[in-house]
């Protein structure tokens, strides 16, 4: 049989994978062919297909999650990955459509109706905020996850899952979430009045709560109440760790804004 280097890795082996690091054997030379297969595949290919995924991520979160910490991860397209990938088309779709100014328009259209330097604080700030949870959207929920993972520890301690393995399960109710927010709410936000936006807007915090329950129950395997219940408090516990932070970091903040008004660095934006 013919011996084949890996040009890779540079291991030689027999047959049409590297046994040492998995590089398939290639030509010396990229071909269209090659490189059109790659796209196709992507989208198409039974295993680890991104349409593949999404539809088993709408339907089966917490089976995937269960078969992907059982080692069974050779069949699935990368859910961190996808979760990236999610969030990126989500906040390409609000911006396109000016979606997220609609949805902020109503957070800020108090503080922009008063002419005051701590309304026009209150409306950087409003701004800051809609940067960091819009257009960084997916750097936002990758740092805010590790809160639900640990909420989930807590509510799930006779599992014994360590981090990593909540924090897979909590990506993967994510997934789901992002699904129905990107390809149903969103969309449906968009042709309802402004007025309305904040009362619908709402009814996300409910979706999430179901995701969260559909995926617990499903990896548990836990009946379908006990698993929304279960959903329900992960999210409540993950709402007020992520409270808890957000107000331990905006009292460090204003202590270091107070000590640099006192130093003169800046001026008192609230004078």
């Amino acid at each position: 049989m013919h011996t084949i280097i890996c040009k890779n890795c540079g291991n030689q082996y027999h047959g049409h994978f590297c046994n040492n690091c998995g590089q398939k054997n290639v030509h010396d030379r990229l071909t269209t062919h090659e490189v059109w297969h790659d796209i196709v595949h992507v989208f198409t290919h039974a295993d680890k297909s991104i349409f593949g995924f999404a539809k088993q991520a709408l339907l089966q979160p917490g089976a995937v999650a269960y078969a992907y910490l059982e080692g069974k991860r050779k069949r699935y397209f990368n859910p961190i990955q996808f979760f990236i990938l999610l969030t990126t088309v989500t906040v390409f779709i609000l911006t396109v459509t000016h979606l997220d100014d609609k949805i902020y328009a109503i957070s800020t259209s108090a503080s922009s109706s008063i002419e005051s330097k701590a309304a026009v604080f209150s409306k950087k700030y409003m701004e800051f905020m809609k940067l960091l949870t819009v257009k960084y959207q997916a750097i936002f929920n990758l740092l805010t996850l590790p809160l639900f993972a640990i909420a989930m520890g807590w509510l799930l301690k006779q599992r014994k899952l360590n981090f990593a393995e909540r924090y897979l399960i909590c990506m993967m109710a994510y997934n789901q979430y992002y699904i129905l927010l990107t390809f149903i709410i969103y969309p449906l936000m968009f042709f309802i009045p402004q007025e309305w936006v904040l009362a619908y807007s709402s009814i996300t915090i409910v979706i999430q709560c179901l995701c969260f329950g559909i995926t617990i129950q499903q990896f548990t395997k836990c009946s379908f109440l006990e698993g929304i219940t279960l959903g329900i408090a992960n999210c409540i516990a993950g709402l007020l760790l992520a409270i808890l932070v957000i107000i331990v970091l905006l009292i460090l903040f204003f202590i270091v804004l107070i000590i640099a008004i006192k130093m003169g660095w800046v001026n008192n934006p609230f004078a």
